[in-house]
């Protein structure tokens, strides 16, 4: 497997580890019964029926009612979030182009993969992979110590 490769999928999995955190923190708030428990999580909260926007934004009026988060740690976690998700939409759901550097001759003497997505703002954002894995990766640490937190508070 290419290196580019290994980081496209480490990315996706990662992803669907925070997309299971704040499916179970939404399912352990909703308190189902035992014989109620599969159905939520297999078919309730499915992702063909409850999108990820859709969980977060359970999840945000959740919060607002119990208030597991508050503040900048709560703007800083939902904005983490959002990253993690169009990093991990721009990576599957587009082609990823290759940037080539060549020298005065014309010879390629560098080839990154990159990627684009659109900030919040509107504005495009083209990065090398690269720099979006590292920032993916420092980013999943603390949105996943956060949803783990809020969900072992349950």
């Amino acid at each position: 497997m290419d290196e580019k490769t290994h980081k496209v999928g480490e990315i996706v999995l990662k992803f669907n580890e925070i997309e299971f955190y704040l499916k179970q923190i939404i399912i352990k708030h909703l308190n189902p019964s035992k014989n109620q428990e599969k159905f939520y999580s297999q078919v309730l909260f499915n992702n063909s029926i409850v999108s990820f926007s859709g969980k977060i934004k359970l999840f945000k009026n959740l919060n607002k009612e119990n208030k597991w988060i508050s503040g900048k740690k709560l703007d800083e976690l939902v904005r983490f979030i959002y990253y993690l998700n169009n990093v991990r939409n721009s990576l599957v759901h587009t082609e990823n182009a290759i940037e080539f550097k060549k020298d005065d001759k014309g010879n390629i003497t560098e080839a990154h993969h990159i990627i684009d997505f659109f900030k919040s703002d509107g504005s495009l954002n083209v990065l090398r992979l690269n720099e979006v894995y590292e920032k993916f990766n420092e980013r999943f640490v603390k949105v996943k110590k956060e949803l783990k937190d809020i969900y072992f508070l349950l």
